[in-house]
């Protein structure tokens, strides 16, 4: 199913223990996290269970998540850009994912309000050093896979790795030597996203809806001129 901003606007909404607002999107053979608009950043907490997700990537930024539930979809990689479009992520459920590498958990490092995370079901947890990187790579960290992240394994951590600035060799074999580039802004299309519809815009819109012959359609025109936002 195509996640769209219909869907995301009727989407079910509610209070967790932790006093998080959440919008569930569970259950719904999602294929991409696409469709978000800056004014749906209203959030702090978001469940995309079981879905059919490959890739962990969102096509705007969204400033109040903290919580991002991903169990249970076909995760391969993350969106280099991650730290800067959820910058207030502190826990990531990534449960039964097909991640494979540790080297593609590297986009998290500039994660710095992470402390939890759960990647328990991945191939990447079988890997030698498994834990070791995940703490060097994540310093904040203080939950990994439902246990508390104790002092001991940070130092072990620092003793074979390094540091950020003087990776060990065998740090750098286990990143399959890719760099420690520096954090990158987000790409323009939350920029594009934000662009305000003209008259002649809305008017154009406006008689593409009357002859609109499909329901996705239907639904983009009329979103379009409710928010007034180019999608």
């Amino acid at each position: 199913m195509r996640l769209t901003p219909i869907l995301i606007q009727e989407a079910p909404c509610f209070r967790n223990p932790a006093g998080e607002h959440v919008l569930s999107l569970r259950n719904l053979q999602i294929a991409f996290i696409e469709s978000f608009n800056e004014t749906d950043d209203v959030n702090e907490a978001l469940d995309l269970t079981n879905n059919e997700i490959r890739t962990l990537s969102f096509n705007t930024r969204l400033r109040r998540i903290k919580t991002l539930l991903l169990a249970r979809n076909q995760i391969v990689d993350i969106d280099a850009n991650i730290a800067a479009l959820l910058p207030r992520l502190n826990t990531l459920s990534l449960v039964e994912n097909n991640i494979s590498h540790l080297s593609n958990l590297l986009p998290l490092r500039h994660c710095r309000n992470l402390e939890n995370i759960y990647l328990t079901g991945n191939p990447v947890t079988t890997s030698r050093y498994y834990k070791e990187f995940v703490v060097w790579l994540i310093p904040g960290l203080t939950v990994l896979d439902f246990e508390r992240v104790k002092p001991r394994l940070k130092k072990s951590a620092e003793e074979l790795l390094g540091t950020f600035d003087q990776p060990s060799k065998l740090a750098l074999k286990l990143l399959d030597n890719k760099e420690l580039e520096p954090l990158k802004e987000p790409s323009s299309i939350e920029t594009q996203q934000s662009i305000r519809l003209t008259e002649e815009e809305r008017s154009k819109l406006e008689a593409d809806l009357m002859n609109a012959t499909s329901l996705d359609e239907i639904e983009r025109i009329e979103l379009a001129l409710k928010r007034g936002y180019i999608e």
